[in-house]
């Protein structure tokens, strides 16, 4: 099944990206391109609420230490870890874009493959 991402954060993501301005590490540009190349656009107003995207609120679970941390998506100059807010351009939220909960996603780091699985996404309040 393709990554379903809001019409409004594929705007945000690709102006992001081709803005030579943006202090984001080129390889963590290209993987976020990559990644929204494979999505499907879909309408903010028929965007489903239980799908990640940026602004929302992730309660994730690492299978293998069974461990739950909650972040939330947000730009890269609104990230904060102590905040639990991480930047959309950090690799565990490219991970997650788009993903919907209840799915168990890999994601490769140095030491190996992290399981999680997305306990649940809660969208931003406007």
């Amino acid at each position: 099944m393709k990554l379903q991402l809001k019409e409004s954060d594929y705007l945000i993501i690709r102006s992001l990206i081709t803005n030579s301005k943006t202090q984001i590490p080129l390889n963590e540009k290209l993987k976020l391109e990559e990644e929204i190349q494979k999505s499907r656009i879909i309408k903010d107003r028929n965007f489903p609420p239980d799908v990640v995207c940026l602004g929302c609120r992730v309660e994730i679970l690492d299978l293998n230490s069974m461990i739950k941390n909650t972040l939330i998506i947000v730009l890269p100059e609104e990230a904060r870890i102590k905040e639990q807010k991480v930047s959309l351009f950090a690799p565990l939220a490219i991970a997650l874009l788009g993903e919907k909960e209840g799915q168990i996603i890999q994601w490769k780091v140095q030491r190996g493959t992290l399981r999680l699985k997305i306990i649940k996404v809660e969208q931003a309040v406007d």
